[in-house]
């Protein structure tokens, strides 16, 4: 499963350069649906063996898609608060900014 998680990933962001995140997660998830309702019906080892790398190429598929989601619903431009010093979410130092006294 591992190896073909590695896979699905490459092969999702392909899709997903292509035909969107949107449509790549919808692939993903179908392909899924499909194999849980194969593995339902018939548990011979052919049908585990197709599950196990089916389920395995789709396993992260929606991990790096969900970074394009975020980016899609909140935007790429930092928080004004983000930035403030003092702020916990502030990565420059309060002394680094603060002006100094007899420069």
């Amino acid at each position: 499963m591992g190896l073909t998680a590695l896979v699905g990933v490459l092969a999702g962001g392909a899709v997903s350069d292509r035909l969107g995140p949107i449509l790549a997660t919808v692939i993903a998830f179908a392909a899924r649906i499909v194999v849980f309702a194969l593995i339902l019906i018939d548990q011979s080892p052919l049908s585990v063996a197709i599950f196990a790398l089916v389920f395995g190429a789709t396993f992260m598929v929606t991990a790096p898609l969900t970074v394009l989601f975020v980016r899609d619903a909140f935007g790429t431009k930092p928080s004004r608060r983000a930035h403030r010093p003092g702020s916990p979410w502030c990565t420059r130092s309060s002394a680094a900014s603060a002006p100094t006294a007899g420069r």
